[in-house]
């Protein structure tokens, strides 16, 4: 499949500076899980860093928006097969591929989608941040060994009671470990999100 024509059925990939590797976002107004944390006043949610700053741009949010569109009207007509083979087009060459820098998994479906492509991409390593524990929890016989899904843990300083998962969160304290929000902004040459073998990811607030 021609890249411009894989762009064209997917609304092509996302790019943020932090990061090593291109990524794939949806707008945070439809995260399931995500919308009912929002109103909890010390969640990750309530201030959702995809809603500040340069994220905010409303060709960002028109981004967002197209891509998740492209993927139901796909998904609507049983193209589900044709979408994947779209983003494989545009994920293949990476060494990293990050999934929902903004935004969540909208449906299982989507989730076996997200499968599939990872499948189809051996030599890519993926990342999926998310809070829908349930597709997770209900398909994770079929996790592609490519793939760390990482829970979110949705209440910020709270510590996880299961480690089943790799599990992310947001501290206000000292037991940040990622490097790219306590002494730098960029990921550089850390890949520990990536990385299944490390339990938990504790983020700096933004």
């Amino acid at each position: 499949m021609l890249v411009s024509t894989a762009k064209r059925l997917t609304g092509g990939l996302s790019r943020t500076s932090k990061m090593p590797c291109p990524s794939w976002s949806t707008p945070p107004s439809m995260c399931r899980t995500g919308a009912l944390y929002s109103t909890y006043k010390n969640s990750v949610c309530s201030s959702c860093y995809a809603k500040k700053g340069r994220s905010a741009y409303p060709r960002t949010g028109r981004a967002r928006e197209n891509r998740l569109a492209k993927w139901k009207l796909m998904d609507a007509a049983n193209h589900n097969t044709k979408w994947v083979l779209a983003m494989v087009t545009l994920i293949h060459k990476h060494k990293h591929f990050r999934w929902f820098d903004a935004g969540d998994l909208y449906s299982e479906r989507m989730l076996i989608d997200i499968f599939a492509i990872c499948r189809a991409t051996p030599g890519t390593q993926h990342w999926l941040p998310t809070l829908e524990r349930a597709f997770v929890l209900h398909n994770k016989q079929h996790i592609p060994d490519n793939l760390c899904i990482r829970f979110s843990s949705p209440i910020i300083d709270q510590a996880s009671s299961s480690y089943t998962f790799p599990i992310s969160k947001v501290s206000t304290r000292d037991d940040v470990n990622c490097p790219a929000t306590s002494i730098r902004s960029t990921c550089e040459d850390c890949r520990k999100c990536w990385d299944k073998n490390e339990p938990i990811i504790t983020y700096r607030k933004h």
